[in-house]
């Protein structure tokens, strides 16, 4: 029997290992996929040491970028990333031989490139990890130009929450939240900005997944962030835009089947797969 697995820290808010193993299930795969909550990403050895049927990982936060060091190879958008989201185990010889991929930058172009707008020109990026790079890319690919919020002060194309002004959300009125604020359980928690000064052009974007009566779910409501919240039933939608005070979406999902299938996680096995 193969087997998959997620590794990060923490992994309680994940919802991999229940999709995987039911999507094995219902489809007949002969595989098993196990969450790895590891506390520092030097036990990635002991993983590839005790699982001599490992295929293929994920990765999520904190180590998209940390685990570079220990792989063989990367595809090229991994490399100009600097953060991998998908690991393909195969051997050669008896060493496991691991090449990384940045699946990551596929579902978040295909999932807001129908929601940008002609004003929309330039993005705040929340964050300044793995995620963050990932987004970064996706952005100017798709002709926009970014810039990073970070809590400290950097170096380079970089501004901190203090700096991001009424005037700074006129101006770069996409806005991606790569940081790990909302995650459950805190799912109150939202970054420092000023959402007084958002209006209906405004498209706001998160990458954290929310718990909805025990499912994890897209964030439907922004009362945290904005104090007015989105029609119900009307998510992602074009109403949604007209009604909304701001949009926001989650990362790495599309509607399938009435639920929210995270799209990195598909692509999982045709990277995994390919070239075995």
């Amino acid at each position: 029997m193969d087997k998959y697995g997620l590794i990060g820290f923490p992994l309680g808010h994940s919802f991999s290992i229940s999709y995987f193993n039911e999507k094995f299930h219902n489809e007949g795969i002969d595989a098993e996929y196990e969450n790895y909550e590891i506390a520092s990403i030097d036990s990635l050895a002991e993983i590839l040491d005790t699982t001599p049927n490992l295929r293929g990982l994920n990765v999520t936060i904190p180590y998209k970028e940390e685990v570079i060091k220990y792989l063989d190879d990367l595809s090229p958008e991994a490399r100009s990333i600097g953060a991998v989201n998908v690991i393909r185990v195969s051997n050669k010889g008896s060493k496991p031989y691991l090449k990384g991929f940045n699946s990551d930058v596929i579902g978040f172009t295909r999932s807001i490139e129908s929601m940008l707008e002609p004003g929309h020109q330039k993005a705040l990026i929340l964050g300044t990890g793995g995620a963050a790079k990932a987004i970064d890319y996706g952005l100017k690919s798709l002709g926009l130009e970014t810039r990073f919020v970070s809590r400290t002060a950097r170096k380079g194309n970089t501004i901190t929450y203090d700096d991001v002004t009424p005037q700074v959300i006129a101006e770069y009125n996409v806005v991606v939240n790569c940081t790990p604020l909302g995650m459950y359980p805190r799912t109150d928690e939202c970054p420092k900005l000023p959402y007084e000064a958002m209006d209906q052009h405004t498209l706001l974007y998160d990458l954290i997944k929310r718990v909805w009566n025990g499912a994890q779910l897209p964030r439907t409501d922004l009362k945290c962030c904005c104090s007015k919240p989105l029609p119900a039933g009307s998510f992602g939608t074009e109403e949604n835009s007209a009604k909304g005070f701001c949009r926001e979406v989650a990362i790495r999902e599309h509607w399938a089947e009435q639920q929210a299938i995270p799209l990195y996680l598909t692509t999982l096995f045709t990277q995994i797969n390919s070239n075995r």
